[in-house]
């Protein structure tokens, strides 16, 4: 608990400046640098005498978006910070993402800052050889970026350090009470929203069912004013039915907040996210709750705003 903590306080939050070649930049560089990243990690786990994880899971089917995609990259980076803590290295700080349209650009310098810190794991592991030269594969997507990142977050994973916890699920579900809060703000709604009654003896399963169901609020709020229309052409990613952990609740929650930013966008919110202090002591009936709210904050507003 108290690595995580040093970890999670430690990582300051900063706010991205324009790439300069945005526009030169795809989906295909992207992807390069997380397969150069991957092969980084490969060598960490020759060192270590270990295999790397067979699988990542289901390959995600449903069209990802460079928001998306950029919430799972920072996830990737934030977790490598633990890696590098404990192996004795400086912590990096870890970039938000900006209140604008994502694109590739944005991803990349992400994933550029997280192979530039998996490659300064090298002394550690007293690796001197050269990770093979990655050739650029033309005609990736952002779903393939998404992907391929899977495989990054598992092997990252399985280098231990501590597993997703539901302390972390809640303090991003505590990011995004605070976003929704702001776009309520933004559309000129300031009434309270009652919190649902507090539950019991959830699992993991029941916290993911409900950070769905923000999603599909979400969604729904896209039908209900033609202000925030764009919010309509949401497409759900593909949903989990079995082995949800925590850190499946998070990946879903990270998608549950990219599609936010445009609309925070369109509301005026323009403040980067708010990230919340470390938790401790939390439950999957906590992370039930709280996103159970966040769904009541949508609904809620979806509403209020029905005629404008």
């Amino acid at each position: 608990m108290f690595l995580r903590n040093v970890i999670l306080a430690a990582t300051a939050l900063l706010i991205w400046s324009p790439v300069s070649n945005a526009q030169s930049i795809t989906p295909s560089h992207v992807y390069q640098v997380v397969d150069q990243v991957n092969a980084e990690l490969t060598l960490l786990f020759a060192a270590d005498l270990a295999t790397p994880p067979k699988s990542a899971g289901e390959p995600e089917k449903a069209k990802r978006n460079p928001g998306h995609v950029i919430s799972k990259a920072r996830e990737a980076l934030m977790k490598v910070q633990t890696l590098r803590y404990v192996n004795g290295l400086i912590l990096k700080t870890v970039k938000t993402s900006p209140v604008r349209k994502i694109v590739p650009a944005d991803v990349k310098g992400i994933v550029d800052q997280l192979l530039v810190d998996v490659r300064e794991l090298r002394p550690a592991y007293k690796i001197t050889q050269k990770a093979p030269d990655i050739a650029l594969k033309p005609g990736k997507s952002p779903t393939d970026v998404y992907n391929n990142l899977s495989i990054s977050l598992a092997m990252i994973d399985a280098l231990n350090i501590p597993k997703t916890a539901p302390n972390d699920v809640y303090r991003a579900a505590l990011s995004i009470v605070d976003d929704i809060i702001k776009i309520r703000a933004g559309s000129g709604v300031k009434a309270r929203v009652r919190k649902p009654a507090k539950s019991k003896g959830k699992k993991p399963a029941d916290a993911y069912n409900q950070g769905y169901a923000i999603l599909v609020s979400v969604k729904k709020l896209g039908a209900t004013s033609s202000k925030l229309a764009a919010l309509s052409k949401i497409v759900l990613p593909t949903r989990k039915t079995k082995k949800i952990s925590p850190a499946a609740v998070l990946e879903l929650l990270n998608n549950v907040s990219a599609e936010l930013l445009p609309f925070k966008m369109m509301v005026g919110a323009n403040k980067p996210s708010k990230i919340a202090k470390p938790q401790s002591g939390k439950t999957p009936s906590d992370v039930f709750d709280i996103t159970a709210y966040a769904q009541a904050l949508v609904d809620d507003l979806g509403k209020r705003v029905a005629t404008n």
